[in-house]
């Protein structure tokens, strides 16, 4: 090598140093940033989390993309938010008075979450185990970091609603620029370039789908309110996730019974003339809607022995047969390790695209009654839960059961992570609230009796 090319070499290599070193300042100084907003304000750190969701992860293709190396592991905006919100919340964790089967399973899954990466890196190297560990760092952040907010209010639905709402008009844009394809279609060709059928993956459809149920719970009917509910409706139609509009149906058969058993003593009448239209006109526009033949396809290639459903029970089935030992099953495995099986005669390593069987295979079944116990606090505080964030009670319920079902061939994301979080809150402080108030009222009365 001449001296020349020696010297151009050597300056290559100083500048990428130096572009290495300002990539990981500027990764420091945003988690820094979000650190301080965050800890601040509670709704600052949910605005952070759902743009960095909509801006780096919904869309396809991305709106933006932006990775940082350190060394060999790759460092995505979502790593660095998800790192910030666990780092807020596990300090409100540990310096809160938090209610004890609540804090119980949320430290939980902190405690998992850290040793099986801790375990991973021993076992795999720091690369592999961070990639693996990369999915459920973001979950968790989101629920530890929702869980320990004291009070939420009405500004939540609405970060929801609104993101709901953008990315439903970028679907429908995408859609009428791209034109409608079946559920089955991954690519199609644009002018020689590859474009993705779908514009929006399915975790921001589902945000779609609790905006639109957020803003009905709301009852406040407008015709700004309806032309929302309508643009969120026409997204979630238009992007073809099976799972989502099976939540979306469930849904609204969950929201029409809480309806009709609320109305049901004021005016019967006026319930079953509801029930007998909707027992009309849902049939009909399913039937109208299976007609396309668009729809036909998806509906043909979720059924049948070759259906994606199929294939994804296949895959569970001989991921939980592969790591199936005592200690596999009761504490999970190490971060990083590997997940190829063979499912009708093709290898692959692909998530498992379930929240319960990924639980199983990365924590054992500890983790899973640590995800359990934390949706059943859920429920249990419901009717608080919905004076906070000024929504109806069936609407808990509801999100929950969408929350659950989805999951079940979806693995939810930071975002889900963080509204989980949020309906566990009142859990974490509504006993201590309680107490506090006891130990006021109490005095009082004992005063008044002695007078």
């Amino acid at each position: 090598m001449f001296p020349a090319d020696k010297t151009a070499s050597r300056d290559r290599s100083v500048i990428t140093w130096l572009v290495g070193v300002a990539e990981l300042a500027l990764a420091a100084a945003s988690f820094a940033a979000i650190v301080f907003l965050a800890a601040r304000s509670a709704i600052a750190g949910v605005v952070i989390a759902v743009g960095t969701f909509i801006l780096f992860e919904a869309t396809a293709p991305r709106l933006l993309d932006l990775v940082v190396q350190f060394g060999s592991v790759s460092v995505y905006p979502i790593d660095v938010v998800s790192l910030a919100l666990l780092s807020v919340g596990t300090w409100r964790l540990v310096s809160q008075q938090i209610y004890g089967p609540a804090k119980l399973a949320l430290v939980t899954m902190v405690v998992l979450l850290v040793a099986n990466l801790i375990w991973g890196i021993a076992d795999f190297g720091l690369e592999q185990a961070t990639n693996s560990s990369r999915f459920w760092m973001s979950i968790v952040s989101g629920v530890v970091y929702g869980a320990t907010v004291r009070s939420w209010d009405r500004r939540l639905p609405t970060v929801f609603i609104v993101a709901g709402c953008f990315l439903a008009a970028l679907s429908i844009f995408r859609v009428l620029q791209h034109g409608l394809y079946a559920a089955n279609t991954t690519l199609i060709d644009r002018a020689g370039n590859p474009v993705d059928a779908r514009p929006v993956m399915a975790l921001g459809v589902l945000v779609m789908l609790e905006g639109l149920i957020l803003l009905v719970a709301r009852r406040s009917f407008t015709l700004a309110t309806a032309g929302a509910a309508a643009l969120l409706a026409s997204g979630i139609v238009l992007l073809q996730y099976r799972t989502l509009w099976v939540a979306a149906i469930a849904a609204a058969m969950l929201g029409a019974f809480a309806l009709a058993a609320r109305y049901r003593v004021a005016n019967e009448r006026a319930v079953y003339r509801f029930t007998a239209v909707t027992l009309l006109v849902v049939p009909a526009l399913l039937f109208a809607i299976s007609q396309v033949s668009v729809y036909q396809q998806s509906a043909e290639s979720a059924t049948g022995a070759s259906s994606t459903l199929t294939w994804r029970i296949e895959a569970w089935m001989a991921l939980l047969e592969k790591h199936s030992s005592p200690l596999d099953l009761m504490f999970g495995t190490p971060s990083g390790t590997g997940r190829e099986i063979v499912v009708s005669g093709w290898a692959t390593n692909l998530s498992a695209h379930n929240l319960y069987v990924e639980a199983i295979l990365q924590y054992g079944l500890v983790g899973l009654v640590a995800l359990c116990a934390l949706a059943v606090l859920a429920l249990k505080s419901r009717h608080a839960s919905a004076r906070q964030l000024e929504i109806a009670v069936p609407a808990i319920v509801v999100l929950i059961v969408t929350w659950l079902l989805v999951s079940m061939t979806h693995s939810p994301d930071q975002v889900q992570g963080l509204l989980l979080g949020v309906l566990i809150s009142v859990a974490c402080f509504q006993p201590q609230s309680s107490l506090e108030r006891h130990r006021i009222t109490v005095p009082r009365r004992e005063l008044a009796a002695s007078r």
